[in-house]
């Protein structure tokens, strides 16, 4: 419906917008001067809002519209499902945080990160995809989100506590990195992990404390030498020597294996 937005209008439906995405300065002040020049004009381009008032789509128009106090012509959309928020605006790059943000979930940009990189390790769909390069659409990560939603948190907030003490590695690629490793809950993962985190030892084998001693080294160093990816290889593949309880004098990135997919994902 072709619609006048007026700044009072529009800081309405900005004070339900708390979920959408930061707004980029960059683009309000264009749209601002668009709208002071007489340039800005109807074109089709909606602004949208859910069936439960959020504001889906256009908060930098209604933004630009309220800092100018002056009236804009839109497209206006209400009554649309919110889980359809994923689909909307993908030219500008809408991320997977965006996404579980508009929907409510709590440490949206930690919880999609943690999401994309343990389904990306794993490759739930290579076989599908026919390809080991998958790129997880912002609606699949939801989806999987929401099929381990327990299981996630869970894990998020019992490492969180030990991760804050010495940050040693980014915080959703450690509860990713453990996620990984408990692939049936059983295999002790977690531990493994809170032994890198704490320095603390929990079993005889001396695995995690090699490999805390480099990620100390390298986060004190002036030039940081190891990249994430050799991180990652070096705790997930060392995992099956720490499981077998071993003392050992070095580790790779290539030592042992990383244990067979369990059925937890």
């Amino acid at each position: 419906m072709r619609k006048i937005i007026t700044p009072d209008m529009a800081k309405d439906i900005l004070s339900r917008n708390s979920q959408n995405r930061v707004v980029n300065k960059s683009l309000l002040e264009f749209i601002k001067t668009q709208i002071n020049t007489g340039q800005f004009v109807y074109n089709g381009q909606s602004i949208t809002v859910s069936s439960s008032g959020i504001l889906l789509d256009g908060q930098h128009r209604l933004h630009a519209c309220v800092e100018t106090n002056k009236d804009i012509e839109v497209e206006f959309i209400d009554g649309v499902d919110s889980s359809v928020f994923g689909t909307i605006d993908i030219g500008r790059n809408r991320t997977s945080a965006d996404v579980f943000s508009i929907n409510g979930i709590e440490k949206s940009k930690h919880m999609a990160s943690i999401c994309n990189l343990t389904m990306t390790k794993l490759d739930l769909d290579r076989e599908k995809r026919g390809t080991i390069s998958v790129k997880y659409s912002p609606d699949e990560i939801l989806v999987f989100f929401r099929k381990h939603e327990e299981i996630i948190v869970k894990y998020y907030s019992t490492i969180s506590p030990f991760r804050s003490k010495q940050k040693l590695i980014p915080l959703p690629r450690v509860v990713a990195m453990a996620l990984i490793l408990d692939i049936e809950d059983t295999r002790g993962g977690m531990s493994y992990i809170r032994q890198i985190l704490t320095g603390v030892a929990e079993t005889e084998s001396n695995v995690p404390f090699i490999i805390r001693e480099k990620l100390i080294k390298n986060a004190l160093s002036v030039r940081t030498s190891l990249s994430p990816n050799y991180i990652r290889n070096m705790i997930l593949n060392s995992f099956y020597t720490y499981r077998q309880n071993k003392i050992v004098s070095k580790l790779s990135p290539q030592c042992g294996n990383l244990p067979a997919r369990g059925t937890l994902f």
